[in-house]
């Protein structure tokens, strides 16, 4: 059987033929360069030995190709190309302090050679040791002062150990050569504000404006420079020559607005934000961020709402496919209460891209908010569409089904949503293994709902909701009735005024035969009540008669059918006049 040749077996092909060939011009040009002028027995040992070096570095046997270049610099101590081919070894090894030092020593003997030079710069680079870096690449620059590369190269690391002035010199060497380019110069611009030099950021831009004296965006550059030294009457001086060369230059009416904005003149400001956005000049991010920074002044100044729709209706006029657009808009609408429109940007932003997974988490949630579970379930699985792996969509749908009362689909997302959720995260796992524990119980399969609770509280033993639900179904059970008591005692501790929590620890009670205490709680949870609640009145009913009380167990029990509640039971004791348990 013929084995296939892999697409890694055949790029190292390629690369090993290529470094064959470097290799073998490096052994001629070595040859050349010996510092110590080699007998020719010499010169056939030392071209062996290398050709040797570069055979055994390619099978990956590293030990026995810096053998054999120590036989090399036996033959002559002072071979550049033997301690490049040293320094790339020990590289190879992750020994960065032995490389460096043997690429430098081959720089040193070799030093018109530009390949090690810029190989060591390289090495100082990405160990940033920057001042050694630039000390190359600086030799690199006089020693080749044709490649204007390295003289761009120089001057980032000038600047990125905040050397301004020194960088500044580079790009002036740079501009000698070239003539004024805009990239140069806006560079230059850059660093002399970094250098707190205004004067000289200001220059550079009268610099491409005289360069190039019917461009816009230089006179609108200068104008900002001119706002950032406060020089205001010169700032509107050149917005005004941008906007007689081309009136319809997007960047200068943005430019103009914030000049009004500091002038406190806000109609104008508006105006001029206005013409920036109905421009095709300006970037739509550039365009939104302006919009967003409006939007967050306009939460906390509802006086500049009206300026702000007006702006948000250019921006859907001129960019209605932009689903950021859409979001952004929809959020502010949400911070100012207006639900229903911003559900429609929400609604936009995922028909524009339905990837949008926390938008569509989102829409969930004002479906939940309205208990419209048809539409919950439904949003979720768009959300679960979008990231099949993330746990937050299968809760929204497992609640959205449980409160539809379809528990098995219920019990599906939860256990999916489950197994998603990060390990480190308790109390999403917690919420997870609670809803699980209710839909079993739902669904009939008591045992599965407290394994499960069990598991919840053993990420939380505070869980009320779990402690509630778990001791209150254990007293339906009517088994484990003192485990249920005790967890029940944690939730009336924790929130004594709690008609639920109450409800439930009297039940539990009542369920163990102790019916005055069970009496005393549940007339503490009737009488937290907010709402009327036919299950809690049902309760106190039952207990009440238990107690010798059937008169007025009766009116309670009437209390609660009044209610809406409903039960087979119920309707049976009112009928009956008597406790009747199915």
């Amino acid at each position: 059987m013929i084995k296939q040749i892999s697409i890694y077996t055949f790029l190292l092909i390629l690369t090993l033929s290529s470094c064959k060939t470097v290799e073998k011009v490096a052994v001629v040009e070595q040859a050349a360069t010996h510092q110590t002028k080699l007998s020719k027995e010499n010169q056939r040992k030392f071209d062996y030995f290398f050709i040797e070096a570069n055979r055994f570095k390619l099978n990956g046997d590293l030990e026995r190709a810096a053998k054999m270049l120590s036989e090399c610099l036996s033959i002559d101590p002072k071979s550049a190309a033997t301690y490049f081919e040293l320094g790339k070894l020990y590289l190879a090894s992750q020994d960065v302090k032995n490389a460096i030092k043997n690429i430098k020593t081959a720089a040193d003997y070799n030093s018109d050679n530009e390949w090690y030079r810029y190989y060591l710069a390289g090495l100082y680079e990405q160990n940033k040791d920057y001042d050694n870096a630039t000390l190359q690449y600086r030799i690199l620059t006089q020693k080749f002062p044709n490649k204007q590369e390295y003289k761009y190269h120089l001057a980032a690391l000038l600047t990125q150990q905040k050397k301004y002035k020194d960088a500044i010199a580079v790009y002036d060497e740079l501009e000698k050569e070239n003539g004024i380019s805009e990239p140069v110069s806006l560079e230059k611009h850059n660093l002399y504000l970094q250098a707190n030099d205004l004067k000289g950021a200001i220059q550079e831009i009268e610099n491409l404006k005289n360069e190039y004296p019917n461009q816009p965006r230089y006179h609108v550059l200068l104008g900002d420079a001119y706002i950032d030294g406060k020089d205001y009457k010169k700032a509107l001086k050149e917005y005004n020559r941008a906007i007689a060369i081309n009136p319809d230059y997007g960047p200068v009416h943005m430019s103009l607005a914030g000049y009004y904005d500091i002038l406190n003149e806000p109609e104008k400001s508006q105006q001029e934000l206005v013409k920036a956005f109905e421009s095709t000049s300006i970037p739509f991010e550039n365009k939104l961020r302006i919009l967003v920074q409006y939007m967050m002044q306009t939460t906390k100044d509802s006086t500049k709402t009206e300026n702000l729709v007006s702006l948000v209706n250019i921006m859907l006029d001129k960019h209605p496919n932009e689903p950021d657009l859409h979001y952004y808009y929809g959020n502010f609408l949400l911070s100012q209460n207006q639900k229903e429109d911003a559900l429609e940007q929400f609604k936009q932003v995922v028909e524009l891209d339905p990837s949008r997974y926390e938008t569509w988490l989102q829409i969930a949630g004002f479906y939940l908010d309205d208990q419209d579970w048809k539409k919950v379930i439904e949003t979720a699985d768009h959300a679960i569409d979008a990231q099949p792996a993330m746990p937050q969509a299968y809760l929204y749908k497992g609640i959205g089904a449980f409160q539809d009362e379809d528990y098995k689909t219920a019990l599906n997302a939860f256990l999916k949503g489950a197994v998603y959720s990060p390990a480190d995260n308790k109390d999403m796992k917690g919420q997870f293994y609670s809803n699980i524990g209710d839909t079993y119980y739902k669904l009939g399969e008591s045992k599965d709902a407290f394994e499960y609770y069990d598991k919840a509280l053993q990420l939380d033993d505070h869980n009320l909701l779990v402690l509630n639900n778990y001791s209150y179904y254990l007293s339906l059970e009517g088994h484990d009735l003192d485990k249920a008591l005790e967890m029940s005692s944690k939730c009336v501790e924790l929130e004594p005024k709690n008609s639920t929590y109450l409800d439930t620890y009297a039940w539990i009670l009542y369920k163990k035969g102790n019916y005055s205490m069970a009496k005393y709680f549940m007339e503490q949870a009737v009488d937290k009540l907010t709402d009327d609640n036919g299950e809690v009145f049902e309760h106190y009913g039952d207990i009440l008669f238990k107690t010798g009380d059937k008169d007025k167990a009766m009116e309670w029990w009437k209390k609660a059918k009044a209610s809406g509640y409903d039960s087979p039971e119920l309707d049976k004791k009112i009928e009956s006049g008597e406790l009747v348990e199915l």
